[in-house]
């Protein structure tokens, strides 16, 4: 494959291999997971496909011929159980650029955010992914989702290796009569030194000491990159990697302590970088989400 040429990318993930890892020790857990790699491997060799490259318990795959899902998917259903694991995908087709041997493109990004998207034994395809399977009863088509750092996501249908006929209905709003979501609305931002308001869709927002990021606190009890702000789906998430955590306070409900986690911002509160003490103006962001 070279530059400008279309492809077929496919991300597969060994599921609950941590657990396995601390269950039977390092050298038997690899050898499990080693087992279940080398046969997805095998089945894309068959399929005219290369191994691009391997990451931990991950395979990234490709394919000159979309026309290969079919056969995929029942790879991916048949490796299900190898070794007590099981794995999910995520599949997405499009142009991309070939260096190195390795590839890059919004087709490698989207197909492995489809794949952080699916559940253990869930194999999920983009809709281009998806129309070289003439079967169209082995799709079933998913309510649009939204994954970290995509401003938007593909129409995305799940692969049914097995036709059963208690596969859960998926509803829509006006199924269940209520209003779609209406998006995270606008973020504003206020701190002592300046004020932003974000935008859905903007991008992730660093906050920290460092002079690089939108959002500067001069407190050295600050972070250099002490916060990051997401806006994913419907919601507004703000990201804590800081040393010292951040105090999360909305209006109306209980502080929440973030250390190396995530939470969900609702209405309007404060976010207080480095909480020990009394706060420090020079460490507290005030938010409140427009609607």
């Amino acid at each position: 494959m070279s530059d400008g040429k279309s492809a077929l990318v496919a991300f597969i993930d060994v599921c609950g291999s941590t657990r396995l890892y601390e269950q039977l020790g390092d050298r038997e857990a690899r050898r499990r997971v080693s087992v279940l790699l080398d046969r997805l491997r095998l089945a894309a060799q068959a399929l005219s496909g290369r191994v691009v490259k391997e990451i931990g318990d991950e395979l990234m795959l490709a394919f000159d011929d979309r026309s290969a899902v079919p056969a995929l998917g029942e790879a991916f259903a048949s490796a299900q159980g190898v070794g007590d694991l099981t794995c999910k995908a995520g599949l997405h087709y499009g142009d991309l650029v070939e260096e190195g041997g390795d590839l890059f493109g919004d087709v490698v990004n989207t197909a492995a955010r489809i794949a952080s998207l699916a559940g253990p034994a869930q194999m999920l395809l983009s809709a281009k992914a998806a129309a070289y399977v003439p079967d169209r009863t082995r799709l079933r088509p998913l309510p649009a989702l939204a994954a970290r750092g995509k401003r938007s996501m593909p129409a995305i249908f799940e692969w049914l290796a097995v036709q059963e006929g208690d596969y859960t209905v998926a509803l829509t709003p006006d199924d269940l009569d209520l209003p779609s979501a209406e998006g995270p609305g606008r973020l504003s931002l206020r701190w002592s030194s300046g004020e932003l308001t974000l935008a859905p869709g903007s991008g992730d927002v660093l906050a920290g000491r460092d002079r690089s990021n939108r959002l500067c606190l001069s407190s050295l009890r600050v972070s250099r990159r002490h916060l990051r702000f997401e806006s994913c789906g419907s919601s507004w998430l703000v990201h804590d990697q800081s040393t010292n955590g951040t105090l999360v306070k909305m209006k109306g409900a209980s502080p929440v302590l973030l250390c190396r986690d995530r939470q969900r911002l609702q209405g309007n509160g404060a976010l207080v970088l480095a909480p020990s003490g009394e706060a420090d103006p020079a460490s507290v962001i005030h938010y409140r989400i427009l609607r």
